[in-house]
C-alpha cells in the first residue's frame, strides 16, 4: 500500500508535463570520444565545435562522465536501443546483433550470413522487449530514421527503412578475426594509422552529407510547430568521426594544433605493457617504436577535424528544424555517441578498450525544463539513454520496464520526470556504471567498473593464456589521474575487492567470458573447421599479417582445450 502511495505521489508531481508530448531530435556519431565535448577537458580545447559542445554547455546540460556499454558499434548500439547490457542481449562483436524484432521477426541479414536455426536460437537468448523506436512509436511519436543504426533487430527487413538507413548490426558473417582472438595471436589485422590518415581529400564523407541532407528534407515538410499536432522522432546519425582518419584544409582550420595533448607512451612495449594492451596494440598495428611526434600529431589532427566537420553537420540539422519553428520550448534535442576513440593514446587507434579515450562519450541533452549551463560528473552511461527517452515521451506504463539496467536522467538535468524513483537517477545517488568488451582486437573479456573517481578493469580467465598472474587487473583514480598512466591495484586491494563485488551484484564475469568464447568456438568449428590445412592457413594469413606455422601451432592447442569444454552435440550450431 505505501509503495503504491509513492509511485502514485511521484506520477502526481509531473501531472503539468502531461498536457503535450514534446518532440525529440536525436543526434549521433560514431567514434566521438567524450572527453572532446567536455569544456574542462584538456581534449575539448584542440577543436572548435559551437554546436556539440559550445551550444550544449550554454543551452543544456552536459553528461560529462558518460560510459558506453561495450566499445564497438553494434553492441555499444544494440545496448542502448535496448537499455540492456550487453551480457544480457549477448549482442558481443560488430557480427552479432539482435537477431530478431520485438515480435519475433528474425533479421533477414542475420539469417543470410548463419542461416534460420543459428539466428533463431540466438533470438531466444537475447533479453529485451523493446527499443526505443518501437517504444515511442508505442508512445504515439512518428518515428523516422536516418543514418547509421547498426542493431539488427529486423528493423532493415522493412525495404523503406533500407533507403534511409545504413549498417544493418550485421557487418559480415563469422569474421575469422573474432572468432580466434583468443587465441592470442599477436598479430596486426588492421592497417596502420599512418596508412589510415589523409588530410588533402576534398568531399571525403559524402555519405554522412546525404544523410544530413534527407535529414532536412523531411524536417522542411514538417508542418510548422504551431500546425504539428503529432510529436515526431527524427533520429539522424552519422558515421564520422569513425576511421579512416580523412578530411581537408576546411575542417582542419577549426583546430588549434598548439592546443593538441600528445600522448606520453611509456616505454618497454611490448614486454614490460600490460599483455592486454600489448596485443591490442599489436592487433591495431600501432606497435612500431618509431613513431615521430609529428607523426602522431598528424593523425590526432586528422581526427579533430572530422569532429569539427560532424559538429558543422548536426547543427545543420538543429538550425533547420529552428527555421520551422521548433525550439527548445517544444523539441527535447539529445546528442551521444556510441563510442570514443583512442587516436594514438596508449598506443592505440580505433576503440575497443577501456581507457577513456575509447569508452567515455558524450552524452547531452538540451529541451523543455532541461537546466542550461549545467554540467554533470555524475556518472552516466549509454543504458540510462532508453529510459529517458521514454521519459520524455512521458511514458506511464513502467511496469515494463523493470528490468531495465539503466534509468532516466532527466531529473538530473533538472526537467520534471514521470519515471518511478528506482528509474531515477538522483543527484545524491552513488552510481556504478560497468562496460565490457569480448570482441576483435581484445583476446579476452575486459569488463569496467566505474565508481566515484575509481576505475576498475579486469579480464576473462577462462582459458590458461590468461591466467591471474598474466592478466592482473588495472585500478585508476581517473580524477586524479585521467591519463590512466598509473596503475593503482597493487596499492589498494580493499577497493579491488569492493569493485568486484560491485560487477558480480550485476553478472558473473567467467561466466560471461566462458559464454562468449564457447560461441566464438563453435562458429569457428562450424564455418572453418571443415577446411583443409592449406584454405584454412591462406584464410589465417589474410586475417592477421605475418601469421606463420608458430602461429598456427598456437592455433591448435587453443582449439584442443576449447573442444575440451564442449560436448560434441554443442559444437553444433
Amino acid at each position: 500500500m505505501a509503495r503504491a502511495l509513492l509511485a502514485l505521489l511521484w506520477a502526481l508531481r509531473a501531472l503539468p508535463v502531461l498536457a503535450k508530448r514534446p518532440n525529440i531530435l536525436f543526434l549521433m556519431t560514431d567514434s566521438m570520444d567524450g572527453r572532446v565535448l567536455d569544456p574542462e577537458a584538456v581534449q575539448s580545447q584542440a577543436v572548435e565545435l559551437p554546436f556539440l559542445r559550445d551550444f550544449f554547455a550554454k543551452q543544456g546540460t552536459n553528461f560529462v562522465r558518460s560510459y558506453a556499454n561495450s566499445p564497438q558499434c553494434v553492441p555499444s548500439r544494440s545496448s542502448m536501443c535496448t537499455g540492456r547490457r550487453t551480457d544480457q542481449i549477448e549482442a558481443w562483436s560488430n557480427e552479432k546483433g539482435l537477431a530478431a524484432s520485438e515480435d519475433g521477426t528474425l533479421d533477414k541479414t542475420c539469417i543470410y550470413f548463419y542461416g534460420t536455426n543459428q539466428c533463431a536460437a540466438w533470438a531466444k537468448m537475447q533479453n529485451y522487449s523493446e527499443t526505443i523506436f518501437s517504444g515511442l512509436q508505442r508512445l504515439g511519436y512518428g518515428v523516422k530514421l536516418y543514418g547509421k543504426v547498426d542493431i539488427g533487430a529486423g528493423l532493415m527487413n522493412d525495404p523503406k527503412v533500407r533507403e534511409t538507413v545504413s549498417a544493418s548490426g550485421w557487418h559480415q558473417g563469422a569474421n575469422l578475426g573474432i572468432v580466434t582472438r583468443s587465441a592470442d595471436i599477436r598479430r596486426p589485422t588492421k592497417q596502420a594509422p599512418l596508412s589510415l590518415t589523409s588530410d588533402t581529400q576534398d568531399h571525403v564523407h559524402p555519405e554522412d552529407w546525404r544523410t544530413v541532407d534527407r535529414c532536412q528534407e523531411w524536417i522542411q515538410a514538417l508542418p510548422p510547430a504551431e500546425q504539428n499536432t503529432e510529436p515526431f522522432f527524427l533520429y539522424c546519425s552519422l558515421n564520422i568521426p569513425h576511421p579512416p582518419f580523412q578530411t581537408n584544409a576546411t575542417w582542419l582550420a577549426k583546430v588549434k594544433e598548439e592546443k593538441i595533448p600528445l600522448p606520453d607512451w611509456p616505454p618497454g612495449f611490448p614486454q614490460e605493457w600490460h599483455p592486454y594492451d600489448s596485443y591490442m596494440s599489436i592487433s591495431k598495428h600501432v606497435e612500431e617504436m618509431n613513431y615521430t611526434s609529428e607523426e602522431i600529431l598528424r593523425v590526432r589532427k586528422t581526427y579533430y577535424a572530422m569532429c569539427a566537420e560532424a559538429d558543422f553537420l548536426l547543427n545543420r540539422v538543429w538550425e533547420s528544424l529552428t527555421h520551422k519553428g521548433y525550439g527548445l520550448d517544444n523539441t527535447f534535442v539529445v546528442y551521444v555517441s556510441d563510442h570514443g576513440e583512442m587516436n594514438m593514446e596508449h598506443r592505440q587507434v580505433w576503440k575497443n578498450s577501456m581507457y577513456e579515450g575509447s569508452s567515455r562519450v558524450p552524452f547531452a541533452i538540451a529541451g523543455p525544463g532541461v537546466a542550461k549551463g549545467r554540467r554533470v560528473t555524475q556518472l552516466t552511461s549509454l543504458v540510462d539513454v532508453l529510459p529517458t527517452l521514454l521519459d520524455m515521451g512521458q511514458e506511464t506504463d513502467w511496469e515494463r520496464h523493470a528490468d531495465l539496467a539503466g534509468k532516466s536522467v532527466l531529473l538530473l538535468a533538472g526537467a520534471p520526470s514521470l519515471a518511478p524513483p528506482q528509474l531515477v537517477v538522483t543527484p545524491d545517488e552513488d552510481r556504478v556504471v560497468v562496460s565490457q568488451y569480448h570482441s576483435n582486437m581484445g583476446n579476452t573479456g575486459s569488463f569496467m567498473v566505474r565508481k566515484g573517481p575509481w576505475k576498475y578493469i579486469r579480464f576473462g580467465h577462462t582459458l590458461s593464456t590468461f591466467s591471474p598472474e598474466k592478466y592482473t587487473p588495472l585500478l585508476f583514480n581517473v580524477d586524479e589521474d585521467p591519463g590512466e598512466a598509473e596503475n593503482l591495484a597493487g596499492q589498494h586491494s580493499q577497493i579491488l575487492g569492493q569493485l568486484e563485488v560491485e560487477l558480480r551484484a550485476l553478472f558473473d564475469p567467467e561466466d560471461v567470458d566462458r559464454r562468449v568464447k564457447s560461441e566464438d568456438f563453435r562458429l569457428y568449428h562450424r564455418f572453418f573447421g571443415s577446411l583443409d590445412q592449406r584454405r584454412l592457413r591462406n584464410k589465417l594469413e589474410r586475417a592477421y599479417a605475418g601469421f606463420d606455422e608458430g602461429d598456427f601451432r598456437k592455433l591448435q592447442l587453443w582449439a584442443k582445450e576449447l573442444a575440451s569444454w564442449l560436448a560434441p552435440e554443442l559444437l553444433v550450431v
